[in-house]
């Protein structure tokens, strides 16, 4: 054997006395060992096939075990207790941890299919340009997050209503009502009728009730004035904000003229 369990080589035979008869068996079963040993030896050149396992030094973030010669503060090294460490110029990429998660320290980009079966957190920014599908019945959002998930994806609703006259001008009075299912915030009013004419429209409220208090109050309520188009963000009204299952009427006021079917649009932000 050249090598013990250490890896370390010995000479079979005892060093050689000068002026004594060397054994010709003596030589050629040294040389047999150091044969061996330099087989068992890994060439620099990656002719050899290695058939067992590796062994590094532990190695650290700033001085990875496994590395390269023309970047040695690059590479894997032994995090802690059955832990992989990745290191990137002598900072931690990151770690892959004994209960088989990774912490990532820096962006991740994933070019392919990426296939997690576990639970994945996410503490910095995240972009998906790519196609996304999910699977589950049931998504829980943390404080705040249902009302940043919806800004994200929904920021604009409109809130609709036809008032129609029946092929004659339209009268006053309360022309319908809509439920609001979430928080939003009232942006933008629009008034388009079927023919140039005069009207004007006043935004009733209560919440979980029938509407009876006006959020307009003195500011611009949707109106017509000889015209068949109109539209205007809210100014000096006394509410914008609607909350959830606040119900809102829409209330003809004065004496419309020429109009017989109008369309009323309040554009509004969902806050949650």
């Amino acid at each position: 054997m050249p090598r013990n369990s250490s890896g370390i080589f010995t000479l079979l035979n005892s060093a050689f006395i000068p002026g004594t008869t060397i054994s010709s068996s003596a030589v050629n079963g040294d040389l047999s060992d150091i044969a061996t040993a330099l087989s068992q030896s890994v060439a620099s050149t990656g002719v050899t096939s290695i058939t067992a396992p590796l062994k590094f030094a532990s190695g650290s973030v700033g001085s990875p075990s496994y590395t390269f010669a023309s970047a040695p503060t690059t590479g894997f090294y032994l995090a802690g207790t059955n832990q992989i460490g990745w290191a990137a110029a002598g900072a931690q990429g990151a770690t892959f941890n004994a209960d088989l998660s990774v912490t990532w320290n820096g962006n991740a980009t994933w070019a392919g299919n990426v296939t997690f079966n576990g639970t994945s957190t996410y503490a910095g920014a995240s972009t998906l340009t790519g196609n996304v599908t999910l699977n589950a019945t049931t998504y829980t959002f943390g404080a705040g997050a249902a009302a940043a998930w919806w800004l994200g994806i929904a920021t604009k609703v409109d809130l609709t209503i036809v008032i129609d006259g029946g092929g004659t001008v339209i009268l006053g009075g309360q022309k319908g009502q809509l439920h609001i299912p979430y928080p939003m915030t009232i942006s933008k009013w629009w008034v388009m009728a079927d023919q140039s004419g005069s009207i004007t429209v006043d935004i009733l409220r209560a919440n979980n009730g029938v509407p009876s208090t006006s959020i307009v109050g003195g500011g611009n309520m949707p109106l017509l004035s000889s015209s068949q188009f109109n539209s205007a963000s809210p100014s000096g009204w006394t509410a914008t904000t609607l909350a959830t299952d606040d119900f809102i009427a829409f209330n003809v006021t004065g004496t419309p003229s020429s109009t017989q079917r109008v369309t009323v649009a309040l554009t509004c932000t969902r806050t949650g």
